[in-house]
Order: C-alpha cells, then structure tokens, then sequence
C-alpha cells in the first residue's frame, strides 16, 4: 500500500482488518453515518477483494481515516467504474495530507480492481469536500437522486 510523509506527521495507508471495525464506525460517525459496529465488523468480515476495499490511514498505528471503494458495473458503458461511498480523516488530523494520500491509494485500489474511473457523492454543504476533490482532478458532472425505500437497515440473515 502507500506510505508517505504527509505534512509533518508520517502516515500510511492499508487494508483496513475487521477488529477495528468500532473505530473505522466512529470515523464514519464524522461524515453523519450512524453505523453500527457489529454490522460493520459482519459486512468486513465478509467483503470480495474483487469488488470492494476498506482502506485505512494510520498514524503511530491508530487509523486516522478510512475510505470505503466498490466496484460498480455499467452497463451501458461496458465498463465498470471505482464507487468510492465514504473517504473520512479523523478532524484532529485534517489539513495534514493523509486525505491525499489515502484517495491516492482508494484510486490505485480502482485501477487494481480494474477501473479506469472512480466517482464518488459529496453532500452540497460539504464544500470543504468540493474542494479537496476539485482539487485532485475531480469534476462535477451529475445531479444525484436517492428515494428512501423502507425504513431501517436490512435485516440480518
């Protein structure tokens, strides 16, 4: 994976293991996510290398951001497309360039994965998110639609 000096604090990215879920939970927790631990520690436990990847950023050894890729197809493309649903560092480690280097990884993952684009949804008020990704080469070219369909999470078989 990537290692880099990011700022003034080195960090490095890996593949994210399922014991931290609780703490890759309380990451998400920052982008507004409610996500339950144990639901997260079961989907980890049970992810396709192929099509998904949980990337952790680490400083001293304690994830500082994690960012969450899935392999999407497009049929009308003919091609699939790298769906990054969550990239979040940790806001006592913002501005440092582990943001940088963990979407450098998230895109590197994507091309492993045999992508040759990657996309990703950042809320209207997350302009500080528009400009980072604006800033790493992303454009903004779709409107998103989403329509809540039940209530709740799906239940657990």
């Amino acid at each position: 994976m990537v290692t880099g000096d990011s700022g003034h604090r080195h960090a490095a990215v890996r593949y994210a293991r399922v014991k931290e879920s609780a703490a890759l939970a309380a990451l998400l927790s920052q982008l507004g996510h409610d996500v339950p631990p144990a639901w997260l520690k079961s989907w980890m436990g049970s992810i396709n290398r192929a099509t998904d990847r949980v990337l952790v950023a680490e400083q001293r050894g304690e994830p500082v951001g994690v960012g969450v890729l899935h392999v999407t197809p497009f049929a009308h493309e003919a091609a699939n497309r790298a769906r990054l649903t969550a990239l979040v560092i940790d806001r006592r480690a913002r501005s440092q360039g582990i943001g940088a280097l963990l979407l450098r990884a998230c895109e590197e993952a994507a091309l492993e994965m045999g992508c040759s684009m990657m996309e990703m949804t950042a809320g209207a008020w997350r302009r500080d998110a528009h400009r980072f990704y604006e800033g790493h080469g992303y454009t903004h070219e779709a409107r998103r639609y989403s329509k809540l369909l039940r209530s709740g999470r799906s239940p657990q078989a």
